[in-house]
């Protein structure tokens, strides 16, 4: 029963997580305003907590109503900090983009100076005083302008910590956030139904002698559960953990991006349906043929090369854990 509880809470934390949440709810959940970043996590948990009612009430008898409360007040929990560091995190990127604009502007401007006074005639000196009061008064102006714009983007714009310039924290924040949504979900799984470990560890030693088989051990409901968990992996999830991973070599990829999710979920999918046919010469075609595709813009541009190769690496390994998973759980 264990089991039952904590694969049901996982696939909801995942659908919720993952499959159910588009880019403009993560971007709100992001916003510089506050209340707008309460408004998406709140959409965002309910969103949840009807996929968990809708896979209790298809599973079990009865909803733990007290359990599914607590498990999503602290997934509300979790992800306001993160938002909020992430928000903060934008507008870091924000300012130093700012800041580089302004000093660009500033070297620009006093070049101006300098050429007026490497060319200013000798009796011209009061219109080249004027014409600096005029640039001086310009840069000031560009110098409000963009303060303007980076408080208008957040009331945190003057506290931000300066840690947040220099450190990344996407990778470790979203490695973070989902072990804490484990945990929570391990805990709530664990109050529904006490966890033996004991039970678990006679399955492990008895699986390692071959006397029994994880597959024989599964109920049809498990099976049904683990497939639809194992779909959300090798598709939703595998994008997100591989974009995130990625983030940093290119952040520019625009409308490249959706259309290389929906490529990578099937590619995926394909990988994984090859493994558990035994058609290994068909890996190499579907990988081959993908690279030949590629290979012009991978040489007119060597770092799209490096995120092509690390992207496909990673994708691949991905389809081949989940392979190995489905072939352990389902034969």
């Amino acid at each position: 029963m264990f089991s039952d509880y904590f694969l049901a809470l996982l696939l909801a934390h995942l659908a919720g997580d993952f499959v159910f949440q588009n880019d403009r709810l993560c971007k709100l959940k992001i916003d510089p305003d506050i209340k707008q970043r309460m408004q998406g996590v709140s959409i965002h948990i309910v969103i949840i907590f009807i996929l968990n009612i809708i896979v209790f009430r298809s599973i079990f008898e009865s909803i733990p109503w007290i359990v599914l409360f607590l498990v999503n007040s602290f997934h509300w929990l979790l992800d306001i900090v993160k938002s909020t560091i992430q928000a903060e995190m934008k507008i870091c990127d924000i300012d130093s983009v700012m800041t580089s604009k302004l000093e660009n502007t500033s070297v620009t401007e006093k070049s101006t100076v300098i050429e007026i006074d490497a060319y200013d005639p000798v009796d011209a000196t009061t219109s080249k005083r004027e014409l600096e009061k005029e640039k001086v008064t310009e840069t000031e102006k560009i110098t409000e302008k963009i303060t303007e714009k980076i408080l208008k983007q957040s009331p945190y714009s003057g506290h931000i910590k300066s840690k947040l310039k220099t450190i990344d924290m996407t990778v470790p924040l979203f490695f973070g956030d989902q072990v804490l949504h484990l945990i929570s979900i391990f805990i709530a799984a664990h109050a529904l139904y006490n966890f033996d470990l004991s039970h678990y560890m006679g399955f492990y030693y008895q699986y390692v002698n071959g006397s029994v088989s994880v597959s024989e051990s599964l109920t049809s409901m498990k099976k049904v559960l683990l497939a639809l968990i194992y779909l959300c992996l090798v598709t939703s999830v595998a994008n997100v953990v591989v974009r995130t991973l990625l983030g940093g070599i290119r952040k520019d990829l625009g409308a490249d991006a959706k259309t290389g999710r929906y490529i990578g979920g099937v590619e995926r999918i394909l990988t994984i349906s090859i493994i558990l046919a035994g058609a290994w010469n068909a890996l190499a075609a579907l990988y081959g043929s993908k690279t030949a595709i590629r290979f012009n813009q991978a040489k007119e541009n060597p770092d799209f090369a490096e995120y092509y190769i690390l992207g496909t690496t990673l994708s691949a390994l991905f389809a081949v854990i989940i392979a190995v998973a489905v072939k352990i759980t389902f034969f």
